[in-house]
């Protein structure tokens, strides 16, 4: 099984960080060692609470 074999769930879940107003919510991107940027995303609210702990913020985004 490869990466584009593996189906996602209807909902991801992100971290996100301070509120700059009710509508914009920044996410956290990670710099790569090649310069480039990633969002790392989790399946599910559980597997978000066990990577980063339970007072951590979140956002629920829709798949692509």
């Amino acid at each position: 099984m490869n990466d584009a074999d593996v189906e996602l769930p209807e909902l991801l879940f992100v971290r996100r960080g301070a509120s700059m107003s009710r509508e914009q919510y920044p996410m956290e991107l990670r710099g790569l060692s090649d310069g480039r940027r990633a969002l790392p995303v989790y399946t599910s609210l559980g597997a978000f609470v066990r990577c980063c702990g339970d007072r951590q913020p979140w956002l629920a985004v829709p798949r692509a």
